[in-house]
């Protein structure tokens, strides 16, 4: 998913796309040198249902930023 604030924090998305499914991971991509965040990450989920339920959720915001969800 892209479009994250640099406000957005893993229970964010755990929130977000709990509903979508069993998640197993929640991953926000960070710069290896200063560690700020690049607007990016994954969630992982435990089948191919919750990947297609979280697809649906494109748009929907987190922290007031509409997110895209591929």
């Amino acid at each position: 998913m892209g479009n994250l604030p640099p406000s957005a924090t893993d229970d964010d998305l755990w929130d977000t796309f709990l509903e979508c499914g069993y998640i197993t991971e929640v991953h926000l991509a960070l710069d290896e040198r200063s560690g700020a965040p690049l607007g990016c990450g994954r969630v992982t989920f435990a089948d191919e249902a919750g990947v297609r339920n979280a697809l649906r959720l494109k748009g929907a915001t987190v922290r007031g930023s509409a997110i895209r969800v591929e």
